[in-house]
């Protein structure tokens, strides 16, 4: 590309990045196809959506909105089945999270046709793993939060200064976030849930009540949207309008509380239910 942020790659690596950890760990990085500067980067224990699209986020908010995202097949970017009985056989199926968040970013997804097809980035791994290694190991760091700072702080800007070049076009393409835009309402995991008749919804084996507000007493046999953020809080939204809920006991927590109040029975302890 001629130009920085008209297209970005995003890519992990599973490697033995620590020392001191007896374990692979992943990196993921986010490189400019025109300047091959490193975007943003971070050492994380599973490579997940969530870890993805935190980097992702940490980025648009320091640079902007890159114009694509150049990315690989695997099932965190695109989703994909084999038709047959158990499938639907048109071939409509949910888009993943990530592309989805992108798609309402108005970020253009382009998938890698091979391995080879990632070239670029997979020699910048190769060189990261000579070079990034040593520098960790020399300067005695051991913790994965020791290494992003580093890695943010010193290596990555060393990087650039180093191997970036400069694009046929200098003005940069990224596109600021607009104002009406909040970033943790689309770069989030997004799941659609029938409401119960009691009011309630289940989303990752808890219960939620959602409490009444000045526009309906009750939500029943409502579908509503569950955002998980990348923070871990939860918000419940229905028709772009956020909603109020309750927490309630998790399915865990009530199966634990049932089998106490069995064993208890069992052993003759009829005071747990003068108690309740």
């Amino acid at each position: 590309m001629p130009q920085e942020g008209l297209l970005s790659q995003l890519d992990t690596s599973e490697h033995r990045w620590l020392d001191s950890l007896d374990r692979n760990i992943y990196l993921t990085l986010l490189i400019d196809d025109a300047t091959n500067k490193i975007q943003n980067g971070k050492f994380v224990l599973s490579n997940t959506t969530i870890e993805n699209m935190k980097v992702l986020e940490e980025f648009f908010k320091k640079k902007g909105l890159p114009s694509a995202i150049y990315l690989d097949r695997d099932s965190k970017f695109k989703t994909t089945r084999y038709q047959g009985i158990h499938y639907n056989l048109k071939g409509d199926y949910k888009d993943t999270q990530i592309k989805r968040a992108l798609s309402e970013l108005s970020i253009t997804l382009i998938y890698a046709g091979s391995p080879q097809a990632k070239g670029r980035i997979e020699r910048d791994f190769q060189t990261l793993q000579d070079r990034l290694i040593n520098e960790l190991r020399l300067n005695n760091i051991t913790t994965i939060d020791e290494a992003n700072h580093y890695l943010k702080e010193e290596f990555i800007p060393k990087w650039n200064k180093k191997f970036s070049r400069s694009p046929k076009i200098e003005k940069p393409a990224y596109r600021k976030i607009p104002k009406e835009i909040d970033l943790s309402y689309i770069l989030c995991m997004k799941e659609e849930r029938a409401v119960y008749p009691d009011n309630t919804i289940s989303y990752k084996g808890t219960k939620y009540q959602i409490l009444q507000d000045p526009y309906r007493a009750s939500y029943s046999k409502t579908k509503v949207k569950v955002l998980e953020h990348l923070n871990g809080r939860i918000s419940i939204v229905y028709k772009g309008r956020k909603l109020r809920y309750r927490k309630m006991s998790s399915f865990k927590d009530i199966k634990e509380k049932e089998r106490f109040l069995e064993e208890k029975l069992l052993q003759g302890d009829i005071s747990i239910l003068q108690k309740r």
